[in-house]
């Protein structure tokens, strides 16, 4: 066969190849664009879950860098406008739970830090929902061991905060847990305002209704559910605080029986220990 006619063939095959090739990746690209936005998920449908999850995580390996890996990712996020709100909270939400890490791995300065990064983003918010009051009433309640300075203006914010959230939304979850935390927690100068026990009894008789509505009431998509937890480990600390150590015991295992993976939990459990 002549040499031109080889090199014809071969020079054609070489073309049809690489047709072939480019023909291929052009449909994995299209292919893969498509499954990437078929799963591109609104990110704040699975976001509760992920910041609890990546908490746990951080506690166990003591260290925070995963959680505010997450809150970077988070601020990368274009949410719709309306969802505006929900992405603020969850942030903060974020934050609250980064605060308390770094107070549980010696980094107090840190902690204050957020907590009032966290006050000021929900603060910014233009209408302040139930989950806003309630956070916020939680931020200001653990801002006042960092800055006893303020507690006065603090404890006025807290008790602002719950009685707006509870008029909102009495069945609220969270507006439960802010008042809980707000009754358990002794302030040196101030009175209770409200009896620990009843708060407590209240909280966990609404969170034991069989009601979506105590988890799911808000103005935004993908409302929170959290805040159980907390309810049980608010009641492990007022046994503790009135010296009832076998309470606090029998309070514990039963909160981590049910919330085996909860960061918060683990560290109260280890302080009665």
């Amino acid at each position: 066969m002549p040499a031109k006619i080889r090199d014809l063939e071969g020079f054609c095959l070489l073309h049809l190849l690489i047709v072939a090739f480019l023909a291929l990746s052009a449909c994995t690209s299209l292919e893969t664009s498509s499954d990437a936005h078929q799963s591109g998920a609104n990110p704040l449908e699975e976001i509760e879950r992920r910041i609890l999850t990546t908490s746990h995580q951080c506690y166990v390996a003591k260290d925070a860098s995963s959680l505010y890996a997450l809150k970077r990712e988070m601020l990368t996020w274009d949410v719709d406008p309306e969802q505006w709100a929900a992405q603020v909270y969850w942030l903060a939400f974020a934050d609250f739970n980064l605060a308390q890490l770094e107070e549980i791995f010696g980094s107090t300065d840190q902690s204050l830090l957020l907590i009032e990064q966290a006050i000021d983003s929900l603060r910014d918010t233009a209408t302040l929902n139930v989950e806003a009051h309630s956070l916020l009433a939680i931020l200001f309640q653990e801002k006042i061991k960092f800055a006893p300075d303020e507690t006065f203006e603090l404890v006025t914010q807290v008790r602002n905060q719950i009685s707006s959230a509870i008029e909102l939304d009495s069945e609220n979850l969270r507006a439960q847990l802010a008042n809980v935390m707000n009754s358990v927690i002794e302030i040196p100068g101030f009175g209770r305002s409200v009896d620990p026990e009843e708060t407590i009894a209240l909280a966990l008789e609404k969170a034991s209704l069989d009601s979506a509505d105590i988890y799911s009431q808000s103005t935004f998509a993908h409302a929170p559910t959290w805040g159980l937890a907390r309810i049980l480990g608010f009641e492990v600390i007022y046994h503790m605080n009135i010296g009832n150590t076998e309470h606090a015991v029998e309070a514990i295992t039963r909160a981590l029986e049910e919330f085996p993976d909860h960061y918060w939990l683990m560290e109260l459990a280890a302080r009665i220990e």
